[in-house]
């Protein structure tokens, strides 16, 4: 009995020993644990303005209030670039209060020659309007100039804005011989051609080094075809090619109509003879494009005024001052659709802003 009694503490021991060898073992060899939140953060480039119009400083992230799908959102992080001038929402000082450093921009003038009729008032306009954002800019900020029909005549990217003036001072609206064409196989050459040069314009800009781009594309706009005609589906279809753009490479449109107010005599400079579409329709079409330009870039249209360019200096003002605004999402993935909203919680302020990740429908 001794014996098989030792025997049997002996393999009782080995029992332990090897339990014991098991857990250390397993404790080792065990992955850590891995937390799945499903939330990753979104950017966006807000915009805040007051009820003059001009930007808002000095807010923080406590001042913006994030809504995906209806759902209110994290703030992570709000900053602030840029100088918005002297003044903010009151009468108080500004007190610059800006975590990020100001940036020289990026900014591409487009006078659209496809579009804008040859009509002297219109074509005077138009440049004054191109001279206007070309004097405005800061001497350190990269600009261009771009036709959209005669393309070889364009200005490349310079700090020479004096250059830039000259080739605005040479501008003439195309067709050169006066008339407007009006088959809809040469109405729709010009409506590719515009659009063409817009997509181009943006994807090139988005390879230059900053972060502040903007087009100032100066246009009385596209005149969209009849809804559900063929030629209606690929207008569409090339407008979502360059507001995809414009999101992917983190570029601004402002759309600046130099045809004046839609009233009077005048109403049919920026009308339509596209087929299906009326005048007064085509006109109103044209501006609709405008302001849809805007809106899926992130920038604003000035259209239905007879002095556009007095606009372009509040423009410049607005892009060069914003926040960067980080939230939480639960949406995993750039290409899951979200409707955003961003509120200020500032009496009197309103915010524009762009997003990445904001899906276009027409």
């Amino acid at each position: 009995m001794t014996g098989s009694h030792e025997l049997w503490l002996r393999a009782a021991a080995c029992s332990m020993v090897l339990a014991t060898v098991v857990i250390c073992v397993s404790a080792q060899t065990r992955p850590a644990p891995q937390f799945r939140t499903g939330v990753t953060l979104v950017e966006l480039e807000v915009t805040v303005i007051d009820g003059r119009g001009l930007p808002v400083a000095g807010l923080t992230k406590t001042d913006f209030s994030v809504f995906e799908n209806g759902s209110p959102r994290t703030v992570v992080n709000a900053i602030e670039v840029g100088s918005p001038g002297t003044q903010t929402a009151g009468t108080e000082l500004l007190q610059q209060s800006s975590t990020a450093p100001a940036e020289s921009r990026i900014v591409t003038v487009i006078l659209d020659d496809a579009q804008i009729p040859a009509n002297p008032r219109v074509a005077q306009q138009a440049k004054a309007i191109a001279r206007t954002v070309i004097q405005s800019l800061d001497a350190s900020d990269n600009a261009a100039l771009v036709f959209t029909r005669r393309t070889g005549q364009s200005a490349d990217f310079t700090t020479n804005h004096a250059k830039l003036i000259e080739t605005v001072n040479g501008f003439v609206p195309a067709p050169s011989t006066g008339s407007a064409p009006t088959s809809g196989a040469a109405i729709m050459y010009e409506i590719r051609t515009s659009l063409n040069a817009l997509e181009s314009v943006v994807r090139y800009i988005g390879t230059m080094s900053g972060r502040r781009k903007a087009i100032f594309y100066v246009s009385t706009g596209v005149a969209l075809p009849r809804q559900g005609s063929q030629a209606f589906n690929e207008v569409i279809q090339a407008m979502r090619r360059v507001f995809d753009a414009a999101q992917a490479q983190n570029v601004m449109i402002y759309g600046l109509d130099p045809g004046g107010l839609s009233t009077g005599p005048e109403t049919r400079i920026a009308g339509s003879s596209t087929p299906g579409v009326s005048a007064s329709g085509g006109l109103t079409s044209r501006h609709e494009f405008l302001l849809m330009l805007a809106e899926n870039t992130g920038g604003r249209s000035i259209v239905d005024r007879n002095n556009p360019e007095k606009a372009v200096v509040a423009l410049l003002t607005e892009h060069s001052h914003y926040y960067q605004v980080a939230y939480e999402s639960s949406l995993v993935g750039a290409e899951r659709p979200r409707k955003i909203e961003v509120r200020i919680n500032r009496r009197g302020a309103a915010a524009r802003f762009r997003s990445m990740n904001t899906p276009w429908q027409p």
